[in-house]
């Protein structure tokens, strides 16, 4: 019985440790949109951020799509279960369990203003433009600051300087 209620809290703790994670990584995300510029063609219709795979960070990025906007776009989440799916957006989470199609993912976005954000180690220097890392407990982002300048990117010196620089 004693094991049982241990289990229970564990699991508790781990469910409960996973949406923090998605929360902060939204609230990153959106914080993102005020540091980072797009071109003035992206400007203008919904702010699109798009999902790559399923998982809870989505849920978190529609809630806070239902009351923030990036300037005066009002944010809209579409969700691919494939790279081949992948339609224009502003900005591409590619999930941890879709890590695998990075490569196409790029790929179908190429040429375009897309801001590619992943989460697993090592995906910044594979072409993402930002990857969200944990060390010392602490969630970490890296940046590809050549990646998303080819991309039609402009970065604000304050978002270079908190993040973890990589080519």
């Amino acid at each position: 019985m004693k094991r049982i209620g241990i289990a229970l809290v564990i699991l508790c703790i781990v469910l409960t440790a996973f949406g923090q994670k998605e929360k902060i990584q939204s609230s990153y995300i959106y914080n993102f949109t005020s540091y980072i510029s797009w071109p003035e063609s992206e400007k203008s219709g919904d702010f699109v951020i798009g999902v790559l795979g399923n998982g809870p960070i989505q849920n978190e990025l529609i809630n806070l799509a239902s009351t923030k906007k990036v300037i005066t776009q009002a944010i809209v989440i579409k969700n691919f279960s494939s790279a081949k799916e992948i339609e224009k957006c502003q900005i591409l989470i590619i999930t941890e369990n879709r890590s695998n199609q990075l490569t196409e993912a790029l790929g179908k976005i190429n040429g375009s203003s897309t801001l590619v954000i992943t989460e697993a180690p090592g995906l910044a220097s594979k072409g993402s433009g930002i990857n969200f890392v944990m060390k010392d407990g602490k969630m970490l982002f890296e940046l590809n600051k050549g990646k998303i300048e080819k991309n039609g990117l402009k970065i604000n010196s304050k978002l270079i300087a908190l993040a973890v620089l990589v080519d």
